[in-house]
């Protein structure tokens, strides 16, 4: 149990320091300017200030209301989280997973506690023609952390631990004779 609270604190101190070091860069350094191109008509840094929740879900309601319910929905995943980690039935493969939510959940609930808003600056989409074509909502390493982990969640939950890393590390190998 203390290996994987020390585990866990790892990922968590590294994803959040790395999250919110990532977004002060970005407002120091891309806020009030052009996007800065890394990818030609794929991928650009753009500083974006959301107080929505992802994808602008929560758009149309009252601003109180969004920042306390975002507020108040992130302290619970944080707490869940943190109970289900405390598990000692949890495998390897689920602390990386809740280890990476827990740290998105932070990075962003950090954002929105001391500033109303996530700082977002990932910028992902494809031109064609001079066009944007299809454009993803900017983003930020702690979403990339929630993506992860919720996709590492999945594919534990459906192929079972029967199918995971440990149950492979328990089977013997029997050797056939030549």
């Amino acid at each position: 149990m203390r290996a994987r609270l020390l585990v866990v604190l790892l990922i968590v101190v590294v994803g959040v320091t790395l999250d919110l070091w990532t977004k002060a860069w970005a407002e120091g350094s891309l806020k009030g300017n052009p996007s800065r191109e890394v990818v030609a008509h794929v991928f650009h840094l753009t500083y974006a200030e959301n107080p929505h929740g992802a994808f602008s879900l929560f758009r149309g309601v009252p601003e109180w209301l969004r920042r306390g319910g975002l507020i108040v929905a992130s302290l619970l995943a944080v707490g869940v989280i943190g109970w289900l980690l405390l598990r000692s039935s949890t495998s390897r493969w689920m602390v990386l997973a809740f280890s990476l939510v827990l740290s998105g959940a932070l990075g962003n609930l950090y954002d929105r506690l001391l500033l109303g808003h996530v700082r977002d600056f990932i910028d992902w989409h494809i031109d064609r023609e001079g066009a944007r074509w299809f454009t993803w909502p900017t983003f930020n390493l702690a979403d990339s952390y929630i993506t992860v982990g919720v996709t590492l969640l999945v594919i534990i939950t459906i192929f079972g631990r029967a199918h995971g890393p440990e149950a492979v590390e328990k089977r013997t190998v029997v050797e056939r004779p030549s």
